[in-house]
């Protein structure tokens, strides 16, 4: 589970410097993967050093992912 949202992790990565470019790399900030509970786990995400999101991946029992993401902001 750990390896799998590490992959997500560096794959979003590459997208986000694909289509941002550097300002948006140096703006967005993920923390490690944590275990949340049982088979979820939780990634902080920071914008601009001040807003935080949280992303929760859950693996199924039937194999597939489960992703919610919870914003504490609203793009404007």
């Amino acid at each position: 589970m750990k390896d799998y949202v590490e992959e997500r992790m560096e794959v979003m990565k590459d997208e986000r410097d694909k289509w941002f470019g550097g300002d948006w790399y140096n703006r967005v900030t993920a923390g490690e993967p944590e275990l949340f509970s049982d088979n979820i786990y939780c990634i902080e995400v920071t914008v601009d050093g001040e807003y935080c999101d949280y992303i929760y991946i859950q693996k199924e029992a039937d194999g597939r992912y489960y992703i919610n993401v919870e914003t504490t902001h609203f793009w404007h």
